[in-house]
């Protein structure tokens, strides 16, 4: 009837069509007569098209009936496997546009429906026929389009969606597949060249937006209106808000407006982050990572093309390969054919921070092992001889990164890295920084690996350029941190390049990073840690009028370095004194007063704030130690002070105590602190088992003769009046402990302050109970001298349990 009928017969295949979003009503037996119905009502419309278009009549609505049937013909996918797959259905629709063509009609623009049908149809195929089937429909489909001048405009295409998954095709087993995939990016290619003027000429939109019924349109509308944003909008955090829903760290993150795939970026990385901390993740966060970053990753590689959205959605790009490894090749295809557009000689405009931003995406598309070969082979073209310096610099870079991500590339990292390549390239500074600094990578991240490459960090210490010399410098200080290289044995070797090279302020910040692990051994070497603490303390004084900004940086490395040693040595190599303390005040002469007139005059907040820590454990030293400093015994110039003086020796004559029976009080303030022959420099383990002695019969006749009457004023006198039998006893035994004991004056005291307690527990256990109270009170005497919360605390639980 159609047939004979051809004027009347477009609403009757309009009935037919629109029966198919009816029927069948999901049966088996009728879903298989699907195919049959479509193909008849296919012949049916390419008869009446034929007759109409003879006649030149109703040929425009004849074509607009036909997009009907193709929206009609493609609502079936969902069923495709029962209504026999996706190949008829692309079949069918290859069939309505061809006769189209065939008869010399025009692409007519709401056919852009049935290429977004494609996309999702593509995206979702796994078999190679339907593949193959759907690129060649494509290619059919663009090259009309393109015949017939339909774009009179730049446009934002809906083919520009295609590019991802076809890009992911050229990788393809099948050989048919893999060149339909190439001759659909080459017409692909000249679409995308339209997007390279967008930012001198407006692009052309749609005047309406598609509908979002399907997925293909949501997809194409988020793509338009993200091309049509000049700024980022706070409307872009509506989706991240809504699709995490416990996602309020997440949230923190949105106090300022970003791009959307900045914002994208973000949400895929918390989502990762969570992942990999073993912290659960809702649902839908599930199927975001598993069935979103092809169809993302088709929106962000046309946005590279954006002016304003380009690097952020490179950078987006980059983290799809880390979710989803099986995109890498297909994401390395992506850098290779848009690096071929960037850097075309013939542009107006300079791509060259597209260039970089697109090569320093390559290193994170390593991680998989199946792409380091590929990795590699993209790199090493770069680092010919003949290449440019530019390009051997930035591949040199690219391959440390990867390696970075990769230790399998470290053979080849190692090779580009060796010292004879910086004679090679003496007069190439870029180049030699760039090396300079892949081997300061290396250091910092597998000092093991550092090791293998000494020689070359020797080759940039010894170099002329301070950049380079100053990068060597640092990867030292890198193994040296991590003790693979001796600090002592490395400063040996290469203290004269940098003591030569200390006026740059590059190699004075990094040479003060590396002085600092010097620290550990100083004592060891006395005598170069000496002129390493004077070589800090000349960078952290130094005040240059040239550089300002990179000497306040040198000279803040420089005090940060100095705290790392300890306070005592300074001082004593600062000050040249004749006994031994520990580390700073041993170099420079005058420390103090320079230190002060420092600290008083310096107006740099950085330099100040460096200087305070350091400042601050002087003075926490300084208090510490300040009453050890007098070693020799004061001379008493009036009369009563020597009558006080010689009195406790009449009395208490050569360490008696039959004056501390008879007057026990006074033998409290006035026993003698040590024995004759301690004065005389007589310090011995007898000496001090000698004091110990004396003081400890002392401790027992005292006790035994000291009266409480159970007079809480009394024992409050008498707990005061032990406070200086403890002050001599402590005193006395930290005498002996002078010689031969720890170096550090806390250290002797606590020493000296456990063996008296020791004595006193085993006193006060075979002690009468009279006896026991007044030696209870000598604990907590010697608790009060002697303050050290070990010590007081081995006391307290004697008090309380003296079984323990």
């Amino acid at each position: 009837m159609c047939c004979s009928f051809p004027l009347e017969a477009m609403p009757v295949i309009k009935l037919l069509v629109g029966c198919l979003k009816y029927f069948p009503d999901k049966k088996g037996d009728e879903l298989t007569n699907i195919p049959y119905l479509v193909e008849k009502i296919v012949d049916a419309y390419v008869v009446v098209l034929r007759r109409l278009v003879a006649i030149g009549l109703l040929v425009h609505e004849a074509q607009l009936c036909g997009v009907e049937l193709l929206e009609a013909v493609f609502s079936l996918l969902p069923d495709h496997n029962r209504c026999g797959g996706v190949e008829p259905i692309v079949e069918v629709s290859k069939c309505l546009v061809c006769i189209q063509k065939e008869l010399g009609l025009s692409y007519i623009p709401d056919m852009s429906e049935m290429t977004l049908s494609l996309f999702v149809m593509l995206i979702h195929s796994d078999f190679e026929h339907e593949q193959l089937s759907i690129l060649k429909l494509l290619i059919f489909l663009m090259k009309w389009k393109s015949e017939n001048d339909f774009a009179v405009a730049p446009t934002l295409s809906e083919e520009l969606l295609f590019f991802f998954p076809v890009i992911n095709l050229v990788s393809s087993p099948s050989k048919s597949v893999k060149q339909a995939a190439i001759d659909l990016i080459s017409l692909l290619e000249k679409v995308l060249m339209t997007l390279l003027v967008a930012p001198k000429k407006e692009l052309t939109m749609r005047r309406s937006f598609p509908p979002i019924s399907r997925p293909e349109d949501i997809i194409y509308r988020l793509l338009q209106h993200l091309w049509s944003q000049d700024q980022p909008l706070l409307s872009c955090f509506f989706f991240l808000k809504f699709a995490s829903n416990d996602g309020t760290d997440f949230n923190n993150m949105h106090n300022i407006p970003k791009t959307w795939t900045s914002l994208m970026r973000e949400y895929t990385l918390w989502i990762v982050g969570r992942r990999k901390s073993s912290r659960p993740i809702s649902e839908s966060q599930e199927i975001f990572l598993a069935e979103m970053p092809l169809l993302l990753s088709a929106v962000a590689s046309v946005l590279v093309m954006h002016g304003k959205l380009g690097s952020s959605a490179v950078d987006f790009l980059a983290v799809i390969g880390i979710i989803e490894p099986k995109l890498n090749i297909p994401l390395l295809l992506v850098v290779l054919f848009y690096n071929n557009i960037f850097s075309d000689k013939g542009k107006d405009i300079n791509f060259h921070n597209m260039l970089l931003k697109l090569l320093g995406m390559l290193p994170s598309l390593a991680s998989h092992s199946v792409m380091m070969p590929l990795i590699v082979q993209t790199i090493l073209p770069m680092l010919k001889k003949d290449a440019k310096p530019v390009l051997y610099a930035t591949a040199t870079r690219l391959l440390s990164k990867a390696w970075e991500i990769n230790d399998r590339m470290f053979g080849s990292l190692q090779g580009v890295l060796q010292p004879k390549c910086f004679a090679q390239f003496m007069h190439e500074r870029s180049i030699c920084i760039s090396m300079a600094a892949s081997i300061r990578d290396v250091c910092r991240k597998n000092p093991d690996r550092g090791v293998d490459l000494i020689l070359s960090v020797s080759a940039c210490i010894e170099s002329q350029d301070p950049i380079i010399q100053a990068l060597g410098i640092e990867s030292l200080s890198h193994l040296c941190e991590a003790d693979v290289i001796d600090f002592y044995t490395a400063w040996d070797v290469i203290s004269k390049q940098v003591l030569d090279s200390s006026g740059n302020p590059h190699v004075a910040y990094c040479a003060c990073f590396l002085l600092r692990w010097g620290a550990i051994d100083a004592e060891a070497y006395p005598e170069v840690a000496k002129n390493v603490l004077q070589m800090l303390w000349n960078v952290g004084a130094s005040r240059r009028v040239v550089h300002v900004a990179l000497w306040s940086k040198a000279r803040v490395s420089a005090f940060n370095a100095l705290t790392q040693y300890e306070v005592t040595d300074v001082i004593f190599y600062f000050n040249h004194v004749v006994y031994q303390v520990q580390h700073l005040q041993k170099s420079i002469s005058d420390f103090k007063e320079r230190n002060m007139e420092l600290l008083i005059s310096e107006t740099d907040p950085e330099v100040l704030r460096a200087m305070e820590v350091f400042e601050v454990n002087i003075i926490t030293y300084e208090h510490q130690t300040r009453r050890r400093f007098v070693k020799e015994k004061r001379v008493i110039g009036n009369k009563i002070g020597k009558l006080l003086d010689v009195f406790p020796q009449v009395i208490f004559a050569a360490g008696s105590i039959s004056g501390a029976a008879l007057l026990p009080g006074a033998a409290l303030f006035c026993f003698p602190s040590t024995p004759k022959d301690v004065t005389k420099g007589n310090r011995n383990v007898q000496g001090l088992k000698d004091v110990h002695a004396k003081y400890e019969n002392a401790l027992v006749e005292i006790a035994a003769s000291l009266q409480l009457s159970r007079n809480i004023l009394i024992a409050l006198l008498s707990l005061q009046s032990w406070k200086p039998f403890m002050q001599r006893w402590l005193r006395a035994s930290i005498v002996f402990l002078d010689a031969k004991g720890p170096s550090h004056a806390l250290d002797r005291t606590s020493i000296a302050a456990n063996g008296i307690l020791k004595i006193i527990r085993r006193i006060a256990e075979e002690a009468i109970p009279r006896s026991a109270e007044n030696i209870v009170l000598a604990l907590g005497a010697l608790c009060e001298v002697y303050s050290q919360y070990a010590v007081k605390g081995h006391a307290c639980i004697y008090q309380v349990d003296p079984t323990i």
